[in-house]
């Protein structure tokens, strides 16, 4: 079963980039190569990441370059129509971008065309992982909208508005977008706790739910900067690898421990990825 769903994983990863390849010319949103994929937009980039050793950002970029390289080598057409046809603003921005994929510029690739177009990456180390299920727990949190930047902000005016209740609660984190997708500055993120139910609601806080459920578990040690790198390896490796489905639910955040008391090298956060029943 476990063979058939990494297999259907590679397919439905394949089908997506059939269909950019196809659409390479249009403006292509990430919900849209969701749907074509029949995974969860949470989710999908990692998967894609995970599978491809791409994100579907740079697949584009890369499909169009490659578009690009082939014509120059087949036809005589300018550089410039080339560079707009392949969606760049420039002949400037473009040669750059050729430069940094092929190692030369488009003039000499012309000339010279390396008998491969590109290299494909390996893919992800599988993390140690822990299957844990649960019960749905209630959610005292705020709601925010921004950078990644403001997160300390926002766990500040958590404080101010729960106070005392989080002497015994558990320290939650939520974050619907992925970072390689949405821009920064349009960021959702939910700053929260659980374990702690008190008998009236806080001024300013949001009654929320983490669902019950089975999760995927893997510990994310450092700096809280490299957490999006834990959370590739877990959904666009672990998952594909051992071939689970996901849950179209957000990933969650377990903290456990706090820069308040602890040195930066020595943090420790759970990062839970929900199973699909």
């Amino acid at each position: 079963m476990k063979a058939s769903t990494r297999l259907d994983y590679a397919a439905r990863i394949q089908d997506a980039v059939d269909w950019l390849e196809r659409h390479q010319s249009e403006d292509v949103t990430p919900a849209q190569l969701a749907r074509v994929a029949c995974f969860s937009p949470y989710h999908f980039h990692r998967i894609f990441r995970g599978v491809r050793g791409e994100s579907v950002m740079q697949c584009l970029r890369r499909l169009r370059l490659e578009r690009a390289a082939l014509r120059l080598r087949r036809t005589d057409d300018d550089v410039t129509e080339v560079a707009l046809d392949a969606g760049f603003g420039s002949h400037e921005g473009f040669t750059r971008a050729f430069k940094d994929h092929f190692g030369e510029p488009p003039s000499s690739w012309r000339k010279h065309p390396p008998a491969r177009l590109s290299a494909r990456t390996a893919p992800l180390a599988v993390p140690e992982v822990e299957l844990r299920t649960t019960q749905r727990q209630r959610f005292l949190c705020t709601r925010h909208q921004g950078s990644f930047a403001d997160v300390p902000i926002a766990w500040a005016e958590l404080v101010a508005l729960a106070g005392g209740l989080l002497a015994g609660a558990t320290m939650i984190g939520r974050y619907p977008d992925d970072p390689d997708v949405t821009p920064d500055g349009k960021l959702r993120f939910d700053v929260g706790f659980v374990g702690v139910d008190p008998p009236a609601m806080p001024a300013g806080l949001r009654d929320d739910e983490i669902p019950a459920g089975r999760w995927a578990i893997a510990i994310h040690a450092g700096s809280y900067a490299t957490l999006s790198e834990t959370y590739l390896q877990l959904v666009g490796g672990w998952f594909v690898q051992i071939g689970h489905q996901l849950a179209d639910l957000p990933c969650i955040e377990r903290y456990l421990n706090t820069p308040a008391n602890t040195a930066e090298a020595d943090l420790r956060t759970e990062v839970w990825a929900p199973i699909a029943p």
